[in-house]
């Protein structure tokens, strides 16, 4: 029986790589583009593969009749005005494009890898500005999807339909702001870590200022308190945040904890840590870092856009496919970018 799965699932396999490999063929002709092939062959001697090329490039077999032979294909050379492109489909399903802009130093890099058989892909991503780069990293499976970049790091469980998102603002004037939320199947923030964090010129960490919220608890629904380098966690002082502001603390007692709560709360908490740091001879933190939020949901919202940008230039249909569903699933707009293709 499993014998017989597994040679329906080859099947399988073939099939769709076949198809993936003449729609690529069509969609690049379509483009005008040409390209180099390469195929690599399995347990051959240079004659068998040599001749065997031939009568592919002849069209005397096709790729059905050998495909059990090769090992992978590759198109390389696929040159646009703006770019270089390469395609590997290889014998066990997975697939690689990779994308290299001809400008080294503001161009936009990106390598996919795929399997033709699943929903999922994983994307890398570079931009260069100057000799400064933006990363973007997305996992996509049918259990998990993972967007990462420079500050902010999703992860979203497709089972639980929960979400963990990171971010992690720049550095100013020795200090940041890193956050940590949890949703629920909602969207609903159910907790939140804020750790204003001070560095040293070299930037390590020298020290953080730590708020815990967590609305759902009977207790310590919140606290706030000073952690050194060396790990010494200091006594809780979020009486001064009930003494500054009753108004936010209801809704947090209330269990309202929403983006605009958050980024009201950091802005209260900066004067209150900075007066603490005064009274204990700490560092201080930067006034200029309170859209902690916002910055978050700009950078989601970026490399949301992103995806939706470059899907256009993509010639591999069940990767294109792929990025649609993403895209459904993600996108939180209704705008429509307007999309050039093959830059």
């Amino acid at each position: 029986m499993n014998d017989n799965l597994n040679e329906n699932k080859n099947e399988l396999l073939v099939s769709k790589m076949i198809n993936e490999i003449i729609e690529t063929e069509k969609i690049l002709n379509e483009w005008k583009q040409c390209w180099l092939q390469k195929i690599e062959y399995n347990d051959l001697d240079y004659k068998e593969e040599y001749e065997l090329n031939d009568d592919l490039n002849k069209g005397n077999v096709t790729l059905e009749e050998v495909f059990n032979k090769i090992e992978e294909i590759y198109w390389y050379a696929i040159k646009s005005k703006k770019s270089t492109r390469s395609i590997t489909f290889s014998k066990n399903g997975e697939i690689e494009f990779s994308k290299r802009s001809n400008d080294i130093f503001n161009g936009l890099n990106y390598d996919f890898k795929y399997n033709i058989l699943k929903d999922g892909f994983y994307l890398k991503s570079t931009i260069r500005k100057d000799y400064d780069k933006d990363k973007l990293e997305i996992a996509k499976s049918n259990y998990r999807t993972n967007i990462k970049t420079k500050e902010l790091n999703i992860t979203y469980n497709k089972e639980k339909n929960r979400k963990r998102i990171n971010y992690t603002s720049p550095i100013i004037d020795n200090s940041s702001i890193a956050v940590e939320l949890w949703t629920d199947e909602n969207n609903e923030i159910k907790n939140c870590y804020v750790d204003f964090r001070t560095h040293k010129n070299n930037g390590k960490i020298n020290g953080i200022y730590a708020l815990r919220l967590n609305p759902n608890r009977y207790y310590d629904k919140y606290s706030i308190r000073f952690i050194s380098r060396k790990g010494d966690r200091y006594v809780d002082f979020s009486d001064r945040l009930e003494n500054s502001d009753e108004e936010i603390v209801s809704t947090i007692v209330n269990k309202k904890l929403t983006p605009e709560t958050i980024d009201k709360l950091i802005k209260k908490i900066i004067p209150i840590v900075n007066t603490k740091a005064t009274r204990t001879n700490q560092k201080y933190i930067s006034e200029k870092n309170t859209s902690t939020i916002k910055n978050l949901e700009d950078s989601e919202r970026k490399a949301i856009n992103f995806v939706k940008l470059i899907k256009a230039e993509i010639p591999l249909p069940h990767l294109q496919d792929n990025l649609a569903k993403f895209i459904t699933e993600n996108d939180k707009t209704k705008n429509k970018n307007k999309i050039k293709v093959l830059k």
